[in-house]
């Protein structure tokens, strides 16, 4: 059984509202630059989940700048979680969320109790931390995350080292109707203001619910003790070592392996001399002079994380994947 932990007042409200400021004009950079010919409510129903826009929007978002001061006020809460001094190091995932009430991925997923299913953090075989951060001001209107008592553990037993989740999306959509009764009768929910977060372990089973009347704009991510990624794979080791080295150089081949020419251009103007990895940057001139603009594909195709930084070990060099 995991724990999880509302921090209360951990981030200063005027940093709090920068990031909103910035999550908000980002979406709607990435709106003018590639959708102005449709409408908002269209832009809406593909800005959601593992989008393609969804992550493109994020990318451009989370700077190294950004997860820098977030960890700088995060980390004593995390040692203090944790119960130890050592360093945390960012995990590789991380997503800016707007959920709109009224938009959904499918008749089921309107149906359903949650608008995420019950799942846990797991990635890369390491143990690590994940922080909530709502960006705006957390109630019933707005939904938000949510965690589950132990008897919810039991039907949605922790996955192995190595195991999948029992569920992703479409496999709790098609047992909803089984499984929300238990969901509803255990759930934990939690109101926040902004500069408070959720903290939580990968033993911690938690969905989200659905914004009922207010969007939800929120942005979460993970941090990872510093001896579990010494521990950690070769295949690890060398992407948290490329985040740890530069974020923003990361960000950006992400941006042009999804077809965002313009996002990725401006992340490498913005580079160092430090950060420009000769072998990353000839990666990121052989996306830029093939990707398809996302405007031009189908932007709702969902991601899943093991797609992404496929290209560090050089696979997965064709933006046709990410469309197909």
């Amino acid at each position: 059984m995991g724990q999880m932990r509302l921090l209360k007042g951990v981030f200063p409200q005027s940093f709090v509202e920068e990031l909103r400021h910035a999550a908000d004009k980002t979406s709607e950079d990435v709106y003018k630059d590639y959708f102005s010919n449709r409408t908002r409510e269209e832009f809406n129903g593909i800005h959601q989940k593992e989008s393609v826009v969804s992550r493109i929007v994020t990318f451009r978002f989370a700077s190294t700048a950004i997860l820098l001061r977030i960890k700088d006020y995060l980390a004593p809460q995390l040692r203090d979680f944790h119960g130890s001094r050592e360093d945390f190091m960012l995990c590789p995932l991380f997503y800016l969320r707007f959920c709109q009430p009224g938009v959904f991925l499918s008749k089921e997923h309107e149906k359903a109790f949650l608008y995420t299913e019950p799942h846990y953090d797991t990635a890369y075989g390491v143990f690590g931390f994940s922080i909530w951060v709502p960006l705006e001001e957390i109630n019933e209107s707005t939904g938000g995350l949510c965690g589950f008592s132990t008897h919810v553990s039991d039907v949605v037993p922790a996955p192995l080292k190595g195991e999948k989740n029992r569920y992703n999306l479409n496999e709790y959509l098609s047992k909803a109707h089984e499984v929300d009764p238990l969901l509803k009768s255990e759930i934990v929910q939690y109101a926040l203001k902004q500069g408070d977060a959720l903290v939580f372990d990968p033993q911690t089973v938690h969905g989200a619910t659905k914004p009922r009347s207010r969007r939800r704009l929120s942005f979460n991510f993970r941090f990872v003790p510093a001896s579990q990624v010494r521990n950690a794979s070769p295949t690890a080791k060398r992407l948290f070592d490329a985040i740890e080295k530069s974020l923003n150089l990361c960000n950006g081949i992400n941006l042009a392996w999804l077809g965002d020419r313009l996002g990725a251009s401006r992340v490498f103007s913005g580079l160092s001399p430090q950060e420009k990895d000769p072998r990353l940057m000839d990666i990121a001139a052989h996306f830029l002079s093939r990707s398809a603009a996302p405007g031009q594909a189908d932007a709702r195709w969902n991601l899943h994380w093991k797609q992404e930084y496929q290209w560090l070990a050089g696979e997965n060099q064709d933006v046709s994947n990410v469309y197909a």
